[in-house]
């Protein structure tokens, strides 16, 4: 009776010896395509436009990034251990419109200029500051 009990822990200690090894080496192997199956994807767009008008500096946003009345979220970049790693912040903002220009708002508070602001805000309203997000490929 004793030798069979032996025999049992023997394989039981090494079925999870092997069941951590192959989790390891699917992490190992699989783990970029894990991440990012699992992370939230959202549709961007480089802030890259600014206007000045009276010594005032305004960033255009297109106006479908409004979300929550007069919130934007952004998504800013840092770096990981091997590739970037992107985050979205949400940001209650004030904005003015041009009539010559009505597709795009003109944010006069401040936010990360170096950022790309979510088009699609409905997915991400939900998620909280420093999320970490993948950028949807064109």
């Amino acid at each position: 009776m004793v030798n069979k009990a032996k025999k049992v822990m023997w394989a039981m200690k090494y079925s999870l010896i092997g069941l951590g090894i192959l989790i390891l080496l699917l992490c190992t192997f699989f783990g970029d395509e894990i991440y990012d199956f699992c992370t939230p994807k959202v549709s961007v767009e480089k802030i890259s436009r600014v206007r000045a008008e009276d010594d005032t500096r305004y960033f255009a946003v297109p106006r479908k990034a409004l979300h929550s009345g007069n919130r934007v979220s952004v998504v800013v970049s840092r770096e990981g251990f091997s590739r970037k790693i992107y985050e979205v912040f949400h940001h209650t903002v004030e904005y003015i419109t041009f009539p010559e220009d009505p597709d795009m708002i003109y944010i006069t508070s401040s936010i990360p200029s170096d950022g790309f602001v979510v088009v699609e805000p409905a997915l991400v309203a939900k998620l909280a500051d420093g999320t970490q997000v993948l950028r949807k490929k064109r």
